[in-house]
């Protein structure tokens, strides 16, 4: 069972904010007046206490996430720490499951090749190498490092929209005991 909706994996040094605004976004999007948030969002500077174990503490919050969402840049694809998180999540998961937000830098597709364009100041880490089956899906974030408006449509793009299975259960029972009671007046 998932208790995240999305791992957020990003450089600290470079991306914090729009990590941050990425996951007050997702947390509010569609989210219904009685309930919190609409996605639970993992954000390390959020999410995770002082512990002396802090590896094994992200290893069981990638676990227990449906979607890893990475901010990719030249910052982040030198960070051990993404490189070690994206690792751990290929391990484990489909790379269907990753989701690329682009904070900096240039990403190309090679349909011949049928990966990306590997060049100097690369966005993504180099585990990420030859791991697509096809060309994914992108959204482009560069416009928020110089502090774009994080409420345009492209900005929630980036993180993922449906909410799990229980959820749309439970708006359905929610839907259901309105009408009833509406019935029964």
């Amino acid at each position: 069972m998932a208790t995240y909706d999305a791992f957020v994996s990003y450089s600290h040094a470079k991306d914090k904010p729009i990590a941050a605004a990425l996951q007050a976004v997702m947390q509010r999007l569609g989210k219904p007046w009685y309930r919190r948030r609409a996605l639970r969002v993992f954000r390390d500077d959020t999410s995770l206490s002082a512990t002396p174990g802090l590896w094994p503490s992200i290893e069981q919050a990638l676990d227990r996430s449906r979607f890893l969402v990475l901010l990719a840049s030249p910052e982040a694809a030198a960070s051990p720490w993404v490189n070690k998180e994206i690792s751990f999540w290929l391990d484990r998961k489909n790379a269907d499951t990753l989701l690329i937000a682009l904070t900096d830098g240039e990403l190309a597709w090679d349909n011949a090749v049928g990966d990306f364009v590997w060049r100097e100041r690369m966005p993504l880490p180099p585990v990420l190498t030859g791991r697509f089956a096809s060309e994914p899906k992108w959204v482009d974030l560069r416009a928020y490092r110089e502090g774009a408006d994080p409420r345009e449509a492209r900005f929630i793009e980036a993180g993922p929209t449906s909410p799990p299975p229980s959820m749309a259960c439970r708006r359905r029972t929610c839907s259901r005991r309105r009408y009833a009671s509406s019935v029964a007046r």
